[in-house]
């Protein structure tokens, strides 16, 4: 695809390509040796958390701090390191490099542990950010949070050669993502894209196009067409690959993207 990628991308889809590895296939941790990333740490957030919301009064992290306490202490290291990940793609205007920080530890050192202040993943990866992804991705964190534990469940349930595979397909992780429970309306569904494909779909986070796009991944990857096309030079090449790859799974673009390869 002909996208520009700027310094904060190139480094935060490098710690994304560290957590895809250590954590999505390896099933390990991005802060320690432990595995963390499984299916039986996934379900007690799932007990103590998707299935227990607090919808009285209060803040997010007192209300979650309550939650977590019969948890096991890995539940809380990994609720610790989704944090992370939720927080890579956000701009240090919307969201400060010490606060992200402040907020991965505090709930980190629920568990007793105390978390490195020299670990790479701490360090100024945190001060980059690629987007806003708008006011209700934090007003409204329990909803990403919801979708992101029960698809985690979902994906831990497939044999580790299947999720190789199908980190390899973007039009067929897109479809799997967009079947997910609760995906519908959630901004860390187009971040986990960005994070794990290198697309543009962070450019899907904006309101002005969030609300333009159709919730069916065909035509959203569609839309994304329009940016990767954009310099000229590259659009015969990149217009061939994603024509053949887009009729080998029974799509064909509208006319409105066929008009910019040309």
């Amino acid at each position: 695809m002909s996208r520009s990628k700027s310094t904060a991308d190139i480094d935060i889809l490098d710690a994304a390509e560290k957590w895809k590895q250590q954590c999505l296939l390896d099933g390990g941790s991005l802060f320690s040796e432990e595995s963390l990333w499984t299916s039986e740490n996934f379900d007690q957030l799932r007990i103590h958390f998707v299935d227990n919301l607090d919808y009285g009064s209060g803040t997010f992290y007192p209300k979650l701090k309550q939650q977590l306490a019969p948890a096991p202490s890995e539940a809380k290291r990994l609720w610790a390191e989704m944090t992370w990940v939720l927080f890579l793609i956000v701009y240090r205007g919307v969201l400060k490099p010490e606060t992200k920080r402040d907020q991965i530890r505090q709930v980190w050192e629920w568990s007793g542990s105390v978390l490195p202040d020299n670990h790479w993943a701490l360090g100024e990866v945190l001060a980059k950010g690629v987007t806003n992804p708008g006011h209700a991705y934090n007003t409204y964190r329990w909803r990403e949070c919801r979708f992101f534990i029960t698809t985690m469940l979902s994906w831990f349930s497939h044999p580790s050669e299947d999720r190789q595979v199908l980190l390899t397909d973007p039009w067929g992780f897109a479809e799997w993502l967009d079947a997910q429970e609760y995906c519908q309306g959630r901004q860390f569904r187009h971040a986990f894209l960005f994070l794990l494909l290198k697309t543009i779909l962070s450019q899907n986070m904006r309101s002005s196009l969030r609300k333009s796009i159709a919730a069916t991944p065909r035509k959203f990857l569609a839309k994304c067409l329009r940016y990767w096309n954009r310099t000229s030079e590259m659009r015969p090449r990149h217009w061939n690959s994603l024509t053949e790859n887009a009729k080998a799974n029974g799509f064909t673009f509208p006319k409105t993207y066929m008009s910019l390869a040309q």
